[in-house]
């Protein structure tokens, strides 16, 4: 959370007819005692929290906990010089997050709370969506998203956006409401956000919403924390003010976090004719994104009930099996494939020498209706990683289908491909008189799954499982299309 804004006040509250049907996908109702449910929440630990002018903020463990009434208590504190510098003493603060837990892409965020009552720090309900360190793309790949921040001494409330990283190219945008009586008792802070827009409620009445462009599009997880800072820009009478005169210790009493999805979000669905990079998914627990062997990125630290979800759309009703590339350093992994939250099929994964060295697996044969589907791969037994999926056909093709692929023309003077092939070979392609512009790949029954690359006059079938395909190489000086058989064994 960027902690200096420029705001446009308001004093007006537009209020909604009614909410969006919403239903329930993820909470926490924090009951029982002692710490955070660690399946749901990362605590935050002794990160060194903006000051350089004054006693030091931190971030503790112990200043998050269950207080047995059904709330998560936040708490600040003044606590003893942490780092031996000249200060008499340090703070410390408490927070809590979802990443690597829990992520999600568009949908309701919302909290329940009761601000503070002491100066001198905020408190923050907020999300992490994307890469926020990206730049130039205008926050469609990464945004911070300060659903609500407030403070003990005042009833503004501010929501605001934060993208293009945290350097030179930050770019911010906010809105600040003035509320009264917000920090009397419990009060509501959400955000609907859509694939088109953001909206910001308190109490369910619409404060924000900012339509058009800027729109994150990847998933994002949640942040509540404390703030505490004694630099210049913070303790000024437009901040927070001062820590030094307030009474400590203080605290933000939350009552629920909730996450809902939306109707009438139309989801953009991955096209089962192309690879499913697996780090593109729409939701997620547990696993992290890491670099790949084989260029992009790759799904890795995959525990147990770990999963990641995908919107598939399916063309027609039929029988598919799922080709997932998966690597391991042991023979332990195991995950199930649901659709639509049923379980259709489970695969084990082998030890394959390595966390980056990939191989292809594949499941049963799974009837699939036509339309959009969830696709969830969800870790029975963690321990592997997984670079990408995809969906195919194995349904009989039809006479017309085949009719067209299997008129092959004669390309022995043309190139020179063996057949079979070995598994993640690369097959050499000889043009002597053929300029080939480019070579498609379809599936048995006629299903366009990839245009192949050419390197070094070589295609690229590694990503290919094991099966009967047909290509089709587009020539520069022909009309010709001409198409061949393979067989990967």
């Amino acid at each position: 959370m960027k902690t200096q804004y420029f705001f446009i006040a308001t004093f007006c509250l537009v209020f909604l007819q009614a909410f969006s049907q919403t239903n329930l996908v993820w909470s926490d109702e924090f009951n029982g005692t002692g710490s955070p449910d660690p399946d749901k929440w990362e605590q935050m630990e002794y990160n060194r929290r903006q000051n350089s002018n004054g006693p030091d903020g931190w971030w503790d463990r112990d200043d998050v906990y269950l207080d047995g009434n059904g709330n998560l208590v936040i708490r600040v504190r003044k606590i003893n010089n942490r780092n031996n510098d000249n200060d008499p003493y340090d703070y410390s603060v408490g927070a809590v997050r979802t990443k690597g837990i829990f992520e999600k892409k568009f949908g309701r965020f919302e909290i329940k709370c009761q601000l503070p009552t002491e100066q001198g720090w905020w408190v923050a309900f907020w999300m992490m969506q994307g890469n926020v360190g990206s730049i130039g793309n205008g926050g469609v790949d990464g945004m911070e998203v300060d659903i609500m921040e407030a403070w003990g001494w005042t009833d503004k409330i501010n929501h605001a956006f934060h993208w293009d990283g945290y350097g030179s190219a930050h770019k911010v945008k906010g809105k600040e409401s003035v509320v009264s009586g917000i920090r009397d008792g419990f009060h509501t802070y959400t955000l609907d956000w859509y694939p088109d827009k953001y909206i910001f409620y308190i109490d369910g009445v619409e404060t924000w919403r900012n339509i058009g462009g800027g729109v994150c599009q990847f998933p994002g997880y949640i942040k509540v924390t404390g703030e505490i800072s004694t630099e210049n820009w913070a303790i000024g009478d437009n901040w927070s003010k001062n820590p030094a005169t307030a009474q400590y210790p203080d605290y933000f009493i939350v009552d629920y976090v909730r996450v809902y999805d939306l109707d009438g979000i139309t989801t953009t669905c991955n096209n089962i004719a192309s690879i499913i990079e697996a780090e593109n998914y729409d939701n997620m627990s547990g696993v992290k994104i890491e670099n790949s062997s084989e260029g992009n990125k790759n799904v890795g630290y995959i525990d147990n009930n770990d999963w990641m979800e995908y919107c598939i759309e399916i063309p027609q009703n039929g029988d598919y099996k799922i080709d997932l590339r998966v690597a391991s350093i042991s023979n332990n992994g195991k995950f199930e494939i649901k659709i639509d939250g049923a379980t259709d099929t489970s695969l084990n994964v082998q030890n394959t020498g390595g966390w980056q060295n990939w191989t292809t697996i594949s499941s049963n044969k799974i009837n699939i209706p036509s339309g959009k589907h969830t696709l969830r791969i969800y870790a029975t037994k963690g321990g592997f990683n997984v670079n990408w999926l995809r969906v195919n056909s194995i349904d009989n093709a039809s006479d017309t289908t085949l009719s067209v692929l299997k008129t092959e023309l004669e390309l022995s003077k043309t190139l020179v491909l063996q057949n079979p092939i070995k598994l993640g070979e690369y097959p050499m392609v000889l043009k002597n008189n053929l300029s080939i512009k480019d070579v498609n790949i379809f599936s048995i029954n006629g299903v366009l799954l990839q245009k192949a690359k050419i390197i070094n006059n070589r295609i690229d079938f590694r990503f290919l499982s094991r099966g009967v395909y047909f290509l089709t190489f587009n020539s520069i000086d022909t009309i010709q299309k001409n198409t061949k058989k393979i067989i990967i064994q």
